[in-house]
């Protein structure tokens, strides 16, 4: 069994209920803490840190939501670290095309034209960071096909 934490994403959508609002939603970031093993096991380390068994999230599949704080204290406990990426292949193998590559190619160039025409330097840097981050899931993705034929 290991347990999983994703990247640290600002979300922009509200949380449903108030108590949630108070740590998560409306561009605060938080992320996941999963496992690729069963419930038992992500309840007694989500424990371990802090959180209410009642917290779990019941989507496709099982995880806790977490804030900045609590996902330090995942992995001072002992969660590996995964790109957002990974989180979303663990949550839904299907949502990943066949051949992503030519959407993610499309997605860079215009990132790339959108680099080239910023009209501040803070936005041509949050458009690089993308571009970037882009590159390397091309890079990873491409590894991922070889390896797998």
């Amino acid at each position: 069994m290991t347990i999983y934490v994703d990247e640290l994403v600002n979300w922009p959508q509200e949380a449903r209920t108030a108590q949630a609002r108070k740590y998560f939603g409306s561009g605060k970031p938080s992320c996941h803490l999963l496992t690729d093993g069963d419930e038992a096991e992500l309840v007694a380390f989500a424990r371990r840190i802090g959180l209410q068994p009642a917290w779990i999230q019941r989507g496709s599949r099982l995880h806790f939501d977490l804030t900045p704080k609590k996902r330090a204290m995942a992995v001072r406990a002992g969660a590996v670290e995964i790109a957002a990426r990974e989180f979303i292949k663990m949550m839904n193998p299907s949502c990943i095309p066949p051949d992503e590559t030519r959407s993610l190619n499309l997605r860079a160039a215009r990132l790339y034209q959108k680099i080239m025409r910023a009209e501040t330097i803070e936005r041509a840097n949050l458009y690089a960071r993308a571009y970037a981050r882009l590159i390397d899931r091309i890079g990873d993705y491409k590894r991922q096909r070889e390896s797998e034929q």
